[in-house]
């Protein structure tokens, strides 16, 4: 093992502080074949906990933050399996105040239940009433001058589907991000590489590029360049986004292996090339 996991335990709040004037963000892609779930599990339990590690080179204290999970790609229950793989109960950290599931995803594809006391559903068609029930949350969930984490999982998946545009999804982002003290968004990046490039194609690498801007360092999962392997998953390179980590830019990059055991965040495993 190397110095990566212990970049992987971190997110205690402290090497992503808030900016005077805009929170960080940290956005997370990954292709078809890789899913960012077990990525995105990570930061929602070292965000909680506060666990130990480096990132970013602070001297600030590390404070925990509550988490806001807007999620576009799975209901709650897919999370809470992969939690309770691991060891962690998601219902306690909802219990204690300390997470909100928004969810998305049902409303896309089936009605969504009309109470729910774990999970809030975002049920109606005017994208504002949308960021008010985010807001409502990440207010919920403020303590003091401490904003929670703000994860949004599939935003992608309106584009694809035609339910909002880049520049609409950008804005939601824009909009939410500013209540929020750090923001991670996930996104595939399998657009990229399609030939021909449709209008869609284009629209989502566009999306993609403006996150990149945005971000403060970007995650990129990919399947390793020559198949498949039994101890290795793939691949994750962390890189600098286009914007300074709170005016420093000191974002340690690096390409790693990782190996998911069981196909969560209890059973994640990275290392360097070559090492296991």
């Amino acid at each position: 093992m190397s110095k990566l996991p212990d970049l992987l335990r971190v997110f205690d709040g402290a090497h992503l502080p808030q900016s005077r004037n805009y929170p960080q963000l940290i956005l997370i892609t990954s292709a078809l074949s890789t899913s960012s779930s077990w990525l995105l599990q990570h930061f929602v339990r070292a965000s909680i906990t506060n666990q130990p590690g480096s990132f970013y080179e602070t001297n600030r204290v590390p404070q925990k933050r509550p988490v806001v999970f807007v999620s576009f790609s799975h209901d709650i229950e897919f999370h809470i399996q992969c939690f309770r793989k691991a060891g962690i109960d998601l219902n306690a950290f909802i219990t204690q105040k300390q997470f909100i599931y928004v969810d998305g995803f049902t409303k896309l594809f089936v009605e969504a239940p009309n109470e729910a006391k774990s999970v809030v559903y975002l049920q109606s068609e005017n994208k504002l009433a949308w960021l008010n029930q985010i807001l409502s949350a990440i207010v919920e969930l403020k303590a003091g001058d401490l904003s929670p984490t703000l994860i949004f999982e599939g935003l992608d998946i309106l584009h694809a589907l035609g339910i909002m545009t880049v520049d609409e999804i950008l804005r939601f982002v824009q909009d939410m991000q500013e209540h929020s003290g750090i923001s991670i968004t996930s996104s595939n990046s399998a657009y990229r590489m399609l030939t021909g490039m449709s209008t869609l194609a284009q629209e989502q690498t566009a999306y993609l590029h403006a996150l990149v801007r945005r971000a403060v360092a970007v995650f990129s999962i990919r399947p390793l360049s020559t198949g498949m392997a039994e101890d290795v998953t793939g691949t994750i390179r962390i890189t600098n986004g286009g914007q300074p980590c709170d005016g420093r830019g000191i974002v340690e990059e690096g390409e790693f292996h990782y190996f998911l055991a069981d196909g969560n965040v209890g059973g994640v495993k990275v290392f360097e090339k070559g090492h296991r």
